[in-house]
């Protein structure tokens, strides 16, 4: 039985050159395009923008606030390392409103990172080592 789809109604995904590809993590290094980071990352738009020398429990609203300046992301995913931690971070927009900082593991992050680069949506990934 043949299955027609209305064009109205179809669901479509945009596809996205990535350059960027997780290749491992493990505890105190990450691998991202065969070039090894010891110190925690931040990527936007599917490039490592910057290398920090903390971890997510490191993090403060300021650093939040300043990326929020910096690159304007509709959110935040933060890699918290090898286990999932909570953090208590607040992040608004110069329009004083909120940004989503979701943590979880760093594995969960990257697969995470992995599914959302097909959609069109500007957000921020920290990924840390430890």
């Amino acid at each position: 039985m043949d299955r027609k789809i209305n064009s109205d109604t179809a669901l479509s995904m945009q596809q996205v050159a990535s350059d960027l590809r997780f290749d491992t993590f493990e505890s105190g290094r990450l691998t991202i395009n065969k070039h090894t980071y010891t110190e925690s990352v931040l990527i936007h738009q599917n490039t490592v923008v910057s290398t920090f020398n903390l971890t997510a429990l490191e993090l403060s609203n300021t650093h939040i606030q300043d990326w929020i300046k910096r690159y304007s992301p509709e959110f935040i995913l933060i890699g918290t390392g090898s286990s999932n931690k909570i953090l208590p971070l607040n992040a608004v927009d110069a329009n004083g409103l909120p940004v989503a900082v979701e943590c979880m593991s760093t594995t969960a992050c990257m697969r995470t990172f992995v599914a959302l680069q097909c959609e069109d949506r500007n957000f921020l990934c920290f990924l840390s080592v430890l």
